[in-house]
């Protein structure tokens, strides 16, 4: 969202293509940037939108149902540097599965 003039008018404008969340509830605020769970990768936004390097994608997304992406949450543990994303794997329809980024280490579990 950008400020486009008074009084009070702003405009909206894409920071990037193909990575659209899929909840919004995958977004979190996390010191300087926003991270987010994608249709097929994690992304960061620190000024412009960077796919995240995840040693544990394809294991996530070939896991995922589908179906039930729109109760995909994120949740922020500040104290450790996560971001830790709670979905459904396939073929379930109740929150089942957890995969957690810590941003400082850059590392996956």
């Amino acid at each position: 969202m950008y400020y486009t003039g008074s009084p009070f008018i702003y405009g909206i404008q894409d920071a990037g293509t193909n990575c659209k969340a899929v909840s919004p509830r995958t977004t979190v605020t996390a010191g300087n940037f926003l991270a987010w769970m994608g249709e097929n990768s994690f992304f960061v936004f620190d000024g412009s939108v960077q796919k995240i390097p995840c040693s544990v994608e394809d294991y996530v997304f070939t896991d995922i149902d589908e179906a039930s992406q729109k109760d995909t949450f994120a949740g922020l543990n500040t104290e450790f540097n996560e971001v830790t994303w709670f979905y459904c794997s396939s073929g379930s329809n109740v929150i089942n599965r957890s995969v957690t980024y810590n941003y400082l280490e850059n590392v996956w579990y």
